[in-house]
């Protein structure tokens, strides 16, 4: 990819442009899967802050690409691109294991922020 290029993709994701790219089309051992990008509605229940996460700087610069690529906005948007097509992939069984240590990792947030505040 040649610089110019490669700056005008940066330039297409300041914080007031367009949103990143509604779906992203890929072949995987011959099927067609569809992620889409936009955050779904959370509960009102759901309690979300922030958490600090140490990554090396390559799986930084992954991240950065995927955001230059137009498929996110920023690196936490490509974390979220990467789990919907992480749970996409999974097998039904997968799945709702996935969805179930999740609901009780977020319970248990949920109810010691409660708790602290």
């Amino acid at each position: 990819m040649t610089n110019n290029k490669l700056f005008n993709n940066m330039n297409k994701l300041n914080a007031n442009g367009p949103e990143p790219k509604n779906t992203v089309k890929s072949v995987v051992q011959g099927t067609d899967t569809t992620i889409q990008t936009k955050h779904e509605k959370k509960s009102p229940k759901a309690i979300e802050f922030p958490t600090n996460l140490k990554i090396t700087n390559r799986q930084r610069n992954s991240l950065r690409a995927i955001c230059m690529q137009g498929h996110a906005r920023n690196q936490k948007d490509a974390i979220d691109f990467l789990l919907k097509y992480y749970k996409k992939n999974l097998n039904e069984e997968e799945r709702t294991t996935f969805d179930s240590f999740v609901n009780a990792m977020n319970s248990a947030d949920s109810e010691r922020y409660k708790s602290e505040h």
